[in-house]
């Protein structure tokens, strides 16, 4: 199995550690940091962004082109052309899946990740999926941005039960900050990237890792 699908593993099952966490169980109906999302409703999203993967597998090989060459290019699209409706089906799809509650989502996604280590090793280096929206790209690209979607959404369990930040792997944290800056790029040009990272914060007060003096 490649790095990136070892990697997607390790990062699922760190999903699968924190929402067996009895902090997230207590307070599942409870508000969340996200607006009009329960702690069970984030829960239940960033489980399904681990899972999901099997449904676009049992899809069948897509013949269209590639739309997205990368995990950033397929973020940055779907943020410029998102819409009220497109968060208002986000957020009913988690909604949905928290009613089941925290000890069936977490089972759930335990066994939904036995069959997909399986699975993402028998797929050849080159596949390609439909994803959300019809749109194609590589298995591997598409895992990449998962990652994303799972680290993210742990911070905002964490943020949301008051305690420390789960534990993530830290080659899945390396990828979604290097993401992060590449989506910025492409929606706001590299400059604004450059100016956020060594400056912004900076001017504004906030302690920078890396000022450039």
């Amino acid at each position: 199995m490649n790095t990136t699908r070892a990697l997607f593993l390790e990062s699922c099952n760190d999903v699968l550690t924190a929402l067996g966490d009895q902090r997230i169980a207590d307070a599942w109906g409870e508000p969340s940091v996200l607006e009009e999302q329960t702690v069970g409703s984030v829960a239940a999203h960033v489980g399904r962004n681990c899972w999901i993967a099997l449904r676009y597998l049992d899809g069948g090989v897509p013949t269209a082109p590639v739309d997205y060459d990368t995990a950033a290019a397929y973020f940055a699209n779907l943020l410029d052309a998102a819409t009220p409706e497109l968060h208002a089906g986000i957020r009913q799809r988690g909604a949905e899946g928290a009613e089941a509650g925290p000890a069936v989502v977490h089972q759930q996604l335990a066994d939904e990740l036995t069959t997909l280590k399986d699975r993402l090793a028998d797929e050849p280096e080159d596949r390609l999926v439909t994803v959300f929206g019809g749109k194609v790209m590589a298995l591997d690209d598409y895992l990449e941005s998962r990652i994303v979607e799972q680290v993210v959404h742990l911070d905002d369990l964490s943020r949301s039960v008051g305690g420390e930040p789960f534990p993530v792997t830290p080659a899945a944290e390396e990828l979604v900050i290097a993401c992060g800056a590449d989506i910025g790029r492409r929606r706001f040009g590299g400059t604004a990237v450059v100016r956020v990272l060594f400056r912004d914060g900076a001017n504004s007060g906030d302690s920078m890792p890396f000022p450039v003096l």
